[in-house]
């Protein structure tokens, strides 16, 4: 088994579920594993031995370590986007959280304006009742 073999069973991984380059980099292995495979067989079909040059084993190795590569970026990629969308969530919600506080406040002030607003209108209400009427030190009374 190559790398990216290995890789992707580890990983559970199939080629719909790689990226786009990954994929094309698969793909490029796949070609050049299939070349090699027909210069095989057609040998076999002479009746002559057949050895995978040292050039061409390298290559494949090579084509599949850089599907491994682009597998590993793609999951960095992906676990650091994750990781931003996370904080991001957080941020929101810390603001979220934020403003409800802020608006709690506001309304609890807001409360407390109204309630002292309205003591104070039963006060002036309360003040004019209150008071006794003073006859006869006006003016007024004096005359008439």
């Amino acid at each position: 088994m190559y790398p990216h073999q290995v890789l992707m069973e580890e990983q559970k991984l199939q080629k719909e579920n790689l990226t786009r380059e990954a994929q094309n980099y698969l793909k490029d292995f796949n070609h050049f594993h299939r070349g090699v495979s027909l210069k095989q067989s057609r040998a076999e079909k002479k009746g002559k031995d057949f050895e995978v040059s040292e050039s061409d084993t390298q290559k494949l190795i090579r084509l599949s370590k850089s599907v491994c590569v682009q597998i590993y970026e793609d999951m960095n990629t992906t676990r650091q986007e994750a990781v931003a969308r996370k904080k991001e969530e957080e941020r929101l919600q810390q603001e979220a959280l934020e403003l409800k506080r802020i608006q709690e406040e506001e309304e609890l002030k807001r409360t407390e304006q109204a309630e002292a607003k309205r003591l104070e209108e039963e006060k002036l209400k309360e003040e004019p009742e209150s008071k006794p009427k003073q006859e006869g030190n006006s003016l007024f009374d004096y005359f008439f």
